[in-house]
């Protein structure tokens, strides 16, 4: 994205996110998942997440450039976590995150993989801090699987939300996960990233 192009989309962002856009409260979930969806049409949450993995491209200065605005508007979704991390993890790892909806991140996360009898992969365990856990449709956090760091994506029915705040009164939420099965597509084995993603916090 050149200079002229990424004006253009600080512009967009602006009237989107901006001082004049409608308030949208920490618990006003119709508004904030209303804000997700037009985010969504024009193209903003994939921004800088290769297209081959559901994202709309660009680069991660791109993405880094929405996540910027993001903050500066006080946006209460997960448009960074999506688009920078999820995003990077999906790529670098040939990963399955599902980027049709909301991604949050884990990096404080206890969960533990083991294969079952028939050799499907079942985790448990939790995470905390997790940032707006209740909004997202996935979940992404590193786990144990024999003694190797790897990276598994969770739909939001694998997994309890206890909602959590931090000091600025912003979701950071306590997750539980009972045996999960995950889908192979949705586990990437790479330590020297899983060992990024749990120190990204």
């Amino acid at each position: 994205m050149n200079q002229h192009e990424r004006e253009m989309l600080g512009e967009m962002l602006r009237r989107l996110f901006g001082p004049s856009a409608p308030a949208v409260a920490e618990d006003q979930r119709p508004q904030r998942d209303a804000l997700w969806a037009r985010a969504s049409e024009i193209g903003l949450v994939g921004l800088g997440v290769d297209e081959f993995v559901g994202g709309s491209g660009g680069d991660i200065a791109d993405a880094a450039f929405v996540a910027r605005l993001c903050g500066e508007y006080g946006v209460p979704h997960i448009f960074a976590e999506t688009g920078l991390v999820a995003g990077y993890m999906a790529r670098t790892l040939a990963l399955d995150v599902g980027m049709s909806g909301p991604v949050t991140v884990a990096a404080s996360s206890t969960l533990v993989g083991e294969r079952g009898a028939g050799g499907d992969l079942r985790v448990s365990g939790e995470a905390v801090f997790v940032p707006w856990a209740a909004d997202a449709k996935y979940l992404l956090a590193p786990a144990n699987v024999a003694d190797r760091h790897v990276a598994v994506v969770l739909a939001r029915g694998l997994y309890e939300v206890e909602p959590g705040y931090n000091l600025a009164g912003e979701r950071r939420d306590r997750v539980v996960v009972h045996e999960a099965v995950v889908d192979e597509s949705r586990v990437g084995f790479d330590d020297g990233v899983v060992r990024t993603l749990r120190t990204r916090l």
